[in-house]
């Protein structure tokens, strides 16, 4: 059995949803402010809330970083690196010690697979997981994670019968990306 994590990654407002693959719903939602000037913080929030069972299989389901947002404002991108760094080392630390993948998603792909294209404004997004999936999120940064939740759990429970056409594009182009990931 498998625990899915989705990560909305960001220093102001990071959204995780937890659950096991045989849960259609998470079990567990949060949204959390990071501190960028307090790394054990950081740290420490990490291991609370991304800390899984080492007996159990994880699937680490990230954001990946807006690209097109680094020629807005650069430091941005330097922060949001910076912060992806600490918790790519925070998982690597636990990947030694449990089964567990990461998987990248970009944030049009994530757009793609929650509203049907690679568009949408946060109103929208939420409006969307609830709209698709019934879940109320407290705010956009939890439906980015519920998304990276269900792209999780689509990857794993690969009968998707359910899906519209765009997510099962997304599916596709991130299975054969990530197929010996998600293989072993």
């Amino acid at each position: 059995m498998t625990y899915i994590i989705g990560i909305d990654l960001s220093w102001s407002s990071t959204g995780i949803v937890c659950g096991r693959e045989n849960q259609d719903n998470p079990k567990y939602t949060t949204s959390v402010q990071l501190n960028q000037h307090n790394k054990k913080h950081t740290m420490s929030i990490f291991k609370e809330f991304l800390n899984p069972d080492k007996s159990t299989n994880s699937l680490y389901v990230i954001e990946d970083y807006n690209r097109g947002g680094a020629y807005q404002n650069p430091n941005s991108l330097i922060a949001m690196a910076e912060l992806r760094g600490i918790l790519e080392l925070f998982l690597e630390d636990v990947c030694s010690e449990a089964t567990a993948s990461i998987i990248y998603v970009a944030p049009t792909q994530l757009k793609k697979f929650i509203t049907g294209s690679g568009k949408g404004d946060k109103a929208q997004i939420m409006k969307e997981v609830y709209k698709r999936w019934k879940f109320d999120a407290k705010n956009s940064d939890e439906a980015d994670a519920f998304g990276l939740f269900k792209i999780g759990y689509h990857l794993i429970k690969p009968n998707n019968n359910d899906l519209i056409k765009p997510q099962q594009e997304v599916l596709d182009k991130l299975y054969n990306k990530y197929k010996l990931v998600l293989e072993n």
